[in-house]
């Protein structure tokens, strides 16, 4: 009867009983929107419809970023059990994209007309609307009866689409106003480590340390001359001048460094669990 009545709730696991990861990772899932809100109440934001669209769309993306990250990390960590959070972040990812959307909405004074209009004028619009019809389509499938009926295969099949959804958020956010560099290229550079991260895993190289390092130098290389070309192609702006800032902390830290930092952490995590258990424990 416990399992019937709480087994549904985001907290409890499927025999009704208080999980300690799950209920972590949904108050970590909530404190964007707790975020978002305090800001908005505190009047410091002066449109507060354009930030809060503007910040929406940037935790709808690092959630679906997150949800790509969840195998990876039960992998390198050793941590199967994190893999039951996979859809938990999933949905939210949506329920953040749709938040973004409404936003979007409000900073148009809800005409709908208008809305539409520049949806479909607009690339990085047409971008972020297929990727927001296909993560409905996803949670929409995304409950256990969805996957019976489907099969175990087939719902596989179905939800590897995250990768293509993620790719077309990834470049929505790239070509949107204002994206001069910072967070948008973070995204990528995070987004095509997590999906050559798939493609060494697939070849058994999934906690190798040497291969993670190789991936992680390729992704924040990837991200750095992106970083320039792509506003320079865009925009007219200086590439010289970009990547000289990755050599600044005048902005803050550049995505390159935050990937090569997170990735380095992988590939030193990965390869201490690969030292016989003396010898780590000795090393820690």
């Amino acid at each position: 009867m416990r399992a019937t009545i709480f087994a549904w709730l985001p907290w409890t696991d499927a025999r009704g009983a208080v999980s300690p990861l799950r209920a972590a990772v949904f108050a970590a899932l909530l404190w964007p929107a707790a975020w978002m809100a305090w800001w908005w109440r505190s009047g410091v934001w002066l449109v507060p419809q354009g930030d809060l669209t503007y910040w929406s769309g940037v935790w709808a993306m690092v959630v679906l970023l997150a949800s790509l990250a969840v195998t990876p990390l039960a992998v390198i960590l050793g941590r199967p059990r994190l893999a039951q959070v996979r859809r938990m972040v999933g949905v939210a990812a949506l329920v953040y994209t749709l938040a973004h959307l409404g936003f979007f909405a409000w900073l148009r004074f809800w005409d709908i007309g208008a809305v539409l209009a520049e949806t479909f004028t607009r690339l990085s619009l047409v971008l972020a609307f297929l990727s927001l019809v296909g993560l409905a389509a996803l949670g929409a499938t995304s409950f256990d009866g969805a996957m019976r009926r489907m099969g175990r295969a087939g719902w596989k099949r179905l939800h590897r689409g995250t990768y293509v959804l993620t790719a077309l958020a990834v470049a929505h956010f790239i070509l949107s106003p204002g994206s001069y560099g910072g967070l948008p290229f973070l995204a990528l550079g995070a987004y095509l480590w997590l999906m050559g991260w798939r493609w060494l895993d697939r070849r058994g190289r999934g906690t190798d340390p040497a291969a993670l390092l190789a991936l992680t130098a390729g992704s924040a290389l990837s991200a750095m001359l992106s970083e320039a070309a792509i506003p320079a192609i865009l925009l007219d702006t200086d590439p010289v001048a970009t990547l000289r800032w990755n050599f600044s902390l005048s902005l803050g830290l550049a995505p390159v460094w935050k990937i090569l930092l997170v990735g380095g952490a992988l590939s030193a995590v990965a390869g201490l669990r690969q030292l016989p258990p003396g010898r780590a424990a000795k090393g820690s």
